[in-house]
């Protein structure tokens, strides 16, 4: 995902947040 769009951030904000749950 390279785009820059509001659905593109808040997927990566989403993707990140999902990912350090399961890491925490």
């Amino acid at each position: 995902i390279a785009s820059k769009d509001a659905n593109g951030d808040k997927l990566l904000s989403f993707e990140e947040f999902w990912a350090g749950v399961h890491k925490g």
